[in-house]
Formats: C-alpha cells, sequence, structure tokens
C-alpha cells in the first residue's frame, strides 16, 4: 500500500480541477488516518465557514481516494 502522502499526491495531479488548500487538506487528513500514520485530531476550523465546508468536502475525497486504494491492492 501506499503512502498517504503518495495517494494525495496522486489524487491532486497539476492537471486536475484545481481545489482549496483546506480542501487538500481533509483529503491529506483523513488518508494519513486511515493509513495509521496519525491518529484523530479535531477539526481545524470554525463550523459554518466556508473554510470548514471545504476541509470536510475534502475529507469525504479522502476517504473516496482510500477505497479505491484498498480495491485496487
Amino acid at each position: 500500500m501506499k503512502t498517504a502522502q503518495e495517494l494525495h499526491t496522486e489524487a491532486f495531479h497539476p492537471h486536475r480541477d484545481a481545489r482549496s488548500e483546506e480542501y487538500k487538506a481533509g483529503a491529506l487528513y483523513i488518508l494519513r488516518l486511515r493509513c495509521g500514520e496519525i491518529d484523530k485530531r479535531p477539526h481545524p476550523h470554525k463550523l459554518g465557514t466556508a473554510s470548514a465546508d471545504a476541509w470536510y468536502s475534502g475529507c469525504e475525497e479522502g476517504h473516496a481516494i482510500y477505497r479505491r486504494a484498498t480495491e485496487a491492492a
């Protein structure tokens, strides 16, 4: 299995649609969590803000990236 950073780098390649830094950070957080590289941490943004919405959306994509990677392995 690849590392969380490797999965993240592949998913957010330069030719992909732009995503906010908060979105990408959420995806990386979930990948690192599911790969066992970190423990669960509190969310970094105030609820109800655009930053929190982007981060949580990125978290959802992180779960999807991880599922695809484990199904392919």
